[in-house]
């Protein structure tokens, strides 16, 4: 395969990478809720809204606010990913693989849902 395929493939692989764990960090819980307790300790946290008739997140750190906005956040794992991809940091190709692959699955659920 051509270098450019491959970094193509790369670049692919790292954005569905970095859409599974924006969508982890944004809204899942983890395994043992783990996502959850790294929201919590960050500032996140539910409340009531009358208005509305339902809970709803708030943040009242930097940090918390970052988790509430999944837009932010993956800016910033974005710009994470574009680092060790600058830095041919090939260790981490594995883990991306594996997310890249999660990230597939979701998109592909997400797609078949709105069928």
């Amino acid at each position: 395969m051509p270098d450019c395929w491959q970094e193509l493939a790369r670049f692919a692989v790292y954005s569905l990478a970095v859409l599974k764990v924006t969508h982890m960090l944004w809204q899942g819980s983890g395994p043992w809720d783990v996502i959850d307790w790294v929201r919590a300790t960050a500032g996140v946290y539910y409340e009531y809204d009358p208005v509305a008739g339902k809970m709803v997140r708030m943040a009242d750190t930097v940090l918390g606010k970052l988790f509430n906005c999944p837009l932010c956040l993956s800016i910033w794992l974005s710009a994470l990913a574009t680092g060790s991809l600058l830095l041919e940091l090939r260790v981490l190709d594995i883990g991306a693989l594996m997310l890249g692959m999660a990230g597939l699955v979701m998109v592909m659920l997400n797609t078949r849902e709105n069928d």
